[in-house]
């Protein structure tokens, strides 16, 4: 075969030269590459819903390189950010591909500054504080918990304050401030606006139950790690 024969596949699955004996416009393919990371979003999503962590990763990874062409679309902004996310979440479980998570978070609070989406860049350093606690960067989780924290007091608004529980949670756990974090804990559990990609994460009653027990609240401690 010549090398003027050769077949190139893009992100679509489409080739570049020809489809069924049909060209594909440079418009069309475009918008193949959208939908692309759009739909690949959504099987990400429903991966989640069959606890199928692993193919859901793969999944958002796939709509992040798609959604990351289309800087100037607002709709492949906001499913970007949102992939960003699930992929911090997802990682709480497969527990692989670190240094790739904090890159895609990386581009998407670049999305955030250009926008000027305050609570999603507030939402993504946090998630990238937890991500350095989990792999062991106490230091960086720290600094970025604090960093956060003074933004949420500046900001004074309740509902992210709530939103941002979680975390709140984590970074009172670094400190050592354990009456504290398990009521933060206790706040995230109770959320019921859940963003699109969530994923619940399971060591907030593993870490609520241990502060409890550090506590001396043995009963409580049994009771929330009973509540996986």
């Amino acid at each position: 075969m010549s090398g003027n024969s050769e077949v190139k596949i893009d992100r679509t699955g489409w080739s570049n030269g020809s489809n069924g004996g049909q060209a594909r416009s440079q418009p069309n393919q475009i918008n193949d590459v959208k939908e692309a990371g759009l739909g690949s979003f959504q099987l990400a999503v429903q991966a989640i819903k069959a606890v199928e962590f692993e193919i859901a990763m793969k999944h958002q990874f796939h709509a992040v390189s798609c959604l990351n062409d289309f800087p100037d679309d607002p709709e492949c902004r906001r499913v970007l950010i949102l992939a960003a996310l699930s992929l911090s979440d997802l990682f709480l479980y497969v527990r692989q591909r670190h240094d790739e998570v904090l890159k895609v978070l990386q581009q998407a609070e670049i999305v955030t500054l250009k926008i000027g989406d305050k609570r999603s860049r507030l939402l993504i350093n946090l998630h990238r504080s937890r991500i350095y606690q989990i792999v062991n960067r106490i230091g960086k989780a720290i600094d970025g918990y604090t960093a956060s924290f003074k933004i949420i007091n500046e900001l004074n608004d309740e509902d992210i304050r709530i939103q941002c529980s979680e975390f709140l949670g984590f970074y009172s756990l670094l400190l050592g401030r354990h009456k504290e974090c398990i009521d933060y804990f206790e706040q995230a559990t109770k959320l019921d606006n859940w963003r699109e990609g969530q994923v619940f994460n399971l060591l907030i009653p593993i870490y609520s139950g241990g502060s409890a027990a550090f506590l001396g609240q043995f009963y409580r401690g049994i009771a929330l790690l009973d509540s996986q």
